[in-house]
């Protein structure tokens, strides 16, 4: 009598590891891009509440009255400072701009950089927004993950209202 297994008892293995691969792949990849996000979130509230501060020492921001990064209170962990009103992560760019709003942008690839999704927290209003380019699913899941509240479609972007 022969021992092992027949060709048909590992074509059905394979095929079953197959089927929970397809199933599992897709959950993971999305569970990783929503702990990205969670992290940008968490990051761009540390960040705006730095530049509150800032503004409560300096005034309005500006063009010309506008915090750098060094000038906050703040240390962003695992970032390059491209420039002192940007810095870039991993799979993030952080943004301050010439406003009192503060964008996080997701980035894919290298080059050209793509960008699929914004954070973007207002210092003054402490509004959130989420905004989603459009036709781009998983952009759209993950700001309605954070909690974000569709409001409008402008161009090629979806905007969404978190509740703060």
């Amino acid at each position: 009598m022969k021992k092992g297994f027949t060709l048909i008892e590992l074509l059905v293995v394979v095929l079953i590891i197959g089927i929970l691969a397809a199933i599992a792949l897709p959950q993971y990849n999305s569970a990783v891009a929503k702990a990205r996000a969670t992290e940008a979130f968490v990051n761009g509230k540390a960040l705006n509440s730095a530049i509150q501060r800032w503004m409560l020492q300096n005034g309005a921001i500006s063009a010309t009255n506008r915090p750098k990064f060094e000038d906050l209170d703040i240390e962003l962990s695992g970032v390059t400072y491209t420039t002192s009103y940007n810095a870039r992560a991993k799979y993030w760019d952080y943004d301050t701009r010439e406003t009192s709003i503060t964008c996080i942008r997701s980035t894919m690839g290298t080059s050209p950089q793509s960008v699929i999704y914004e954070i973007c927290f207002n210092a003054n209003t402490n509004e959130i927004i989420c905004l989603a380019e459009l036709n781009k699913d998983n952009a759209e899941k993950l700001c309605k993950t954070l909690g974000g509240k569709e409001r409008q479609k402008t161009g090629s972007w979806t905007y969404y209202t978190i509740a703060n």
